[in-house]
């Protein structure tokens, strides 16, 4: 696998790196084998200005197959052989502002996930113009105290709304409304819980494995998250709400 893999990195190296504009590619994949439902392999090419048009790509590829883009042309996605590739554009200039404001404490961010800066730490450089990401990484493992209680206050306060926003679907017996607040109220507990333990979040098909195992967490957090997965009729809806409860009750006390 891991030959496979660098025989993907030099493939499309040798393509991004005629581009003047791009400076930095990484790589990271998920998944343990190709047999995995879940395997990828994704690259991140940090650049500036614009890229070419998606019908270029598609030309510059050429060892690819089945190509596809998003709408707005930020990613590609085809298969190198059977390696399922994914290749996502982002602005350098971009990235490094919303760096720089983390290191202020988070003042004048979005409050947006920190998978990026997960992928920015933990993926492979296999591609490098200037020290640009060298000097990335040193800037967020700097990140202020005061970033994380900022982040966790905003995460609280968005668990207790999705909270309300659940418990009023339960009683409006609105099942659409039930889903999207369930959803809601898992995605910000457990983008809380990373921000207590002042971890970036890993990637959201591998996040319900590893939120449990982080240091500091609710006491039987691990339980009560299981159970709001399920869905069976062993739980009912009112028994789910319940445990939301319990668990938003419990993170306040972290």
């Amino acid at each position: 696998m891991e030959n496979i893999i660098k025989s993907a990195n030099a493939r499309l190296t040798e393509v991004l790196a005629l581009w003047d504009n791009v400076d930095t590619i990484t790589v990271i994949h998920f998944g343990e084998n190709r047999l995995d439902p879940n395997f990828m392999v994704s690259y991140d090419v940090y650049l500036t200005g614009i890229i070419p048009s998606a019908e270029e790509r598609e030309k510059l590829f050429h060892f690819g197959t089945m190509f596809e883009t998003s709408v707005d042309d930020g990613k590609d996605r085809f298969m190198i052989d059977d390696l399922p590739v994914r290749v996502e554009y982002k602005n350098r200039d971009h990235v490094e502002k919303q760096i720089l404001a983390a290191a202020d404490a988070g003042r004048g961010i979005r409050d947006e996930s920190t998978y990026g800066y997960f992928r920015l730490v933990h993926s492979a450089v296999v591609f490098s113009r200037t020290p640009w990401r060298d000097q990335m990484v040193r800037n967020l493992s700097s990140i202020p105290r005061e970033y994380w209680e900022n982040r966790t206050k905003r995460l609280r306060s968005r668990m207790e709304h999705y909270l309300g926003d659940l418990t009023a679907a339960l009683y409006g017996d609105d099942q659409f409304f039930y889903l999207i607040s369930l959803a809601g109220f898992l995605n910000s507990v457990c983008a809380l819980i990373f921000a207590v333990n002042r971890e970036f979040e890993t990637a959201p098909r591998s996040i319900s494995s590893v939120v449990q195992t982080l240091p500091v967490q609710p006491p039987e957090f691990a339980g009560r998250f299981t159970n709001l997965l399920r869905d069976d009729t062993a739980v009912s809806r009112v028994r789910k709400r319940e445990l939301a409860q319990l668990i938003a009750r419990s993170m306040l006390y972290l």
